[in-house]
């Protein structure tokens, strides 16, 4: 009897979709509309994904089997930081960078949901710091993070998620 369960199959594992949702918070019009050296942050966050998990995609399954799985990622939401200050008004506006990332794995056969997670990572204030103190942000000519700085957030947050789909798998 304990055979059997120990050697049950184990599920192939493929790749739904990849979603990173355009921003539509207030804070995207202080950090550049989500835009970083004038190209959408969306493309490179969804590149990224894309490298992260290199899956077999879910829909060139011909055959799926009964213990199949599909993961589908989405950026739920993200944001840049910055360090805007409204000295008319002597406040001091800042936010750090921040990733939310969201998946759902389900069954490739029925699409019926196994299991949903929700990680929200931001750079730790040490950093943050860190960076505000640079050149790059005193002068202010180029933002204050760019595409490859949340490209290491995103990955941050996809190494803590990775556990929790390998144990819902």
């Amino acid at each position: 009897m304990f055979d059997r369960i120990r050697k049950r199959p184990k599920p192939r594992v493929y790749l739904g979709t990849l979603t990173v949702l355009p921003r539509s918070d207030f804070k995207r019009h202080f950090e550049g509309g989500g835009f970083v050296s004038g190209q959408p942050l969306e493309a490179p966050l969804r590149l990224r994904l894309e490298e992260i998990f290199n899956l077999p995609l879910a829909r060139e399954c011909e055959h799926p089997g009964a213990t199949d799985l599909a993961v589908d990622l989405v950026v739920v939401g993200f944001q840049t930081g910055t360090n805007l200050a409204l000295w008319e008004l002597g406040v001091p506006l800042l936010w750090r960078p921040k990733i939310e990332l969201a998946a759902r794995v389900y069954r490739l056969g029925d699409g019926e949901t196994t299991y949903l997670t929700q990680v929200v990572t931001k750079q730790p204030w040490r950093e943050y710091r860190a960076r505000l103190l640079t050149v790059r942000s005193i002068l202010g000519l180029r933002p204050l993070f760019d595409a490859e700085d949340m490209a290491a957030l995103l990955s941050k947050a996809c190494l803590q998620m990775l556990p929790r789909l390998i144990r819902a798998v």
